[in-house]
């Protein structure tokens, strides 16, 4: 039986398994894959950084933030950021989780 709990490294595949099934624009979306991750460029961190600082956010160690990890899964995903808006707490720090395991 599959664990919804793991975070799956196979082939060099990222993917990120939620344990809720979220309906988003008329998708049914289990799981995410943030493979991207590998690839991420200063140019992306940049674009997150500007992102964040036109929401107010302190530059200061920002790729620890919940905002940063879920905006960096956006873009590495092409699943827009207000998909991961409503993540549950759960599944939003799973996504972090990955997210930071690249820094």
């Amino acid at each position: 039986m599959e664990n919804k709990n793991e975070i799956v490294l196979a082939e060099e595949k990222v993917v990120c398994k939620f344990e809720n099934t979220y309906n988003f624009e008329g998708k049914e979306i289990s799981e995410v894959d943030l493979t991207g991750l590998a690839d991420v460029t200063a140019a992306d961190m940049i674009a997150v950084n500007r992102i964040m600082a036109l929401n107010g956010a302190s530059p200061v160690s920002q790729e620890f933030t919940m905002e940063y990890a879920l905006q960096m899964a956006a873009r590495v995903s092409k699943v827009p950021y207000e998909f991961y808006e409503r993540l549950s707490m759960p599944d939003a720090f799973k996504v972090r989780r990955t997210v930071q395991s690249f820094f």
